[in-house]
């Protein structure tokens, strides 16, 4: 792993409640950012993480009528917002974008969020949050929509189709490896712990999706279809649906635990890494657990039964063109470092002729000269060993032989400065 997660699969929507964890899973906050670019302030999780639990934070420009995401025309603002917010908080490095895109009352004015605007604008947010200094790891999340919700209907997706909306997501991002993971939603209608795994199935035009708990499964065994799998998957909102939790401690929360522990072990490439309650803090839902020491009960029993996700798939490796590139870009940032601290050294002997900071600018050359030198060589090496390439082979090898003379002169450079002092 990347960065560093809690093994356990145990988690809870809202901070409040981690004594009940004793340090095994984790904790789902949501936020309000808005999307003001000018807006630099974030969060401190850091009593959270202190106790080792893992915080995933849910980025939302707004509530209600203000849109989880805002219309397409602030998509870039409320990116920026995203990564100055990331920038400024500590103690997560995993982010959800938005809530539920394919639910009305997520929607900005009423305008329907479909899935290629909630790609596009995932997209920007990801590149935002991930050029932040540490946080080029962060896993950024793709927001899953809410399961028996057809409210987003189009002409490849007819019915609404829930399943469909989250693949049209994904394919709206185009490569899978731009995803980092998924947050999904699943529930059961009622708090009888049999529901869990209930097998009933709705009315047409969706009598092939489940109605109950194993709405999840509809979703991973609609990535599998499209083999988007060795991913993350997060279910960052289970519930009876029903509000007060009425069952008490009758074993739904240890049922729902047990399911999910079982899903892992038959599924080692399509882990679920948690599941969170929705919700622990008391508000006019109705859904809190706070107040509600039974369910309580019910959760720390599920607890002490230690489930865990392990990891058992290696991470794909990117592709040999991307790290060429990425060494590439190394190669042009050391080369501009080059060029900047030659020409201080041009400066120092034309403006004052101060011949001591002319050789430190000289010897501050050499040394970006050296590292460029050293990831050009990277590149040229794996462009060698992928030869699908040759016109960018031909470049590094031209670029190789531009270093080689900027080292030669440089060193030359170097070389009668010091006989001059």
């Amino acid at each position: 792993m990347s960065i560093t997660e809690n093994n356990y699969i145990y988690g809870l929507h809202d901070s409040g409640g981690e004594a009940l964890m004793q340090g095994k899973g984790w904790v789902v906050i949501t936020e309000d950012v808005g999307r003001n670019p000018n807006d630099t302030s974030g969060a401190n999780y850091a009593s959270i993480a202190q106790q080792g639990l893992t915080v995933i934070s849910r980025l939302n420009n707004g509530y209600g009528s203000t849109g989880t995401i805002p219309m397409p025309q602030y998509y870039r603002d409320f990116a920026v917002r995203c990564g100055n917010f990331v920038q400024a908080s500590t103690g997560c490095n995993i982010w959800i974008i938005g809530n539920e895109p394919n639910l009305e009352a997520e929607w900005p004015d009423g305008n329907p969020i479909f899935p290629s605007d909630y790609a596009a604008c995932y997209k920007l947010c990801r590149n935002e949050i991930r050029k932040r200094p540490g946080h080029q790891q962060d896993l950024v999340l793709l927001a899953g929509p809410g399961p028996w919700n057809a409210t987003v209907k189009y002409a490849t997706n007819p019915t609404g189709d829930w399943v469909q909306y989250l693949q049209d997501q994904i394919w709206g991002v185009q490569k899978f490896e731009d995803v980092d993971g998924v947050a999904l939603h699943t529930y059961t209608h009622g708090h009888n712990p049999q529901l869990i795994r209930s097998t009933e199935k709705m009315e047409p035009p969706f009598e092939n999706r489940h109605y109950n708990f194993w709405a999840y499964k509809d979703f991973l065994n609609g990535l599998q279809m499209m083999n988007f799998i060795d991913k993350p998957i997060y279910i960052t909102e289970t519930n009876g649906n029903d509000k007060d939790w009425p069952g008490g401690n009758n074993g739904w929360v240890r049922e729902a635990y047990k399911d999910i522990n079982a899903w892992n072990q038959q599924n080692p490439r399509q882990v679920i890494r948690c599941l969170a309650l929705f919700r622990w803090r008391i508000d006019w839902l109705g859904y809190s657990i706070e107040d509600k020491p039974a369910v309580q009960e019910d959760f720390k029993g599920a607890v002490q039964k230690g489930y865990t996700w392990h990891d058992k798939i290696a991470p794909p490796q990117p592709p040999p063109q991307d790290i060429a590139l990425a060494f590439a870009r190394q190669t042009a940032t050391h080369l501009q470092a080059a060029v900047a601290s030659n020409q201080q050294t041009i400066n120092a002997l034309t403006d004052t002729d101060n011949v001591e900071e002319a050789l430190t600018y000289a010897h501050d050359t050499a040394t970006h000269l050296t590292a460029a030198t050293e990831s050009n060589e990277k590149t040229l090496a794996i462009l060698g060993q992928d030869g699908h390439n040759p016109e960018a082979m031909q470049q590094a090898r031209q670029t190789a032989a531009y270093l080689k003379l900027a080292t030669t002169t440089n060193n030359n450079t170097i070389a009668a400065l010091t006989a001059k002092r």
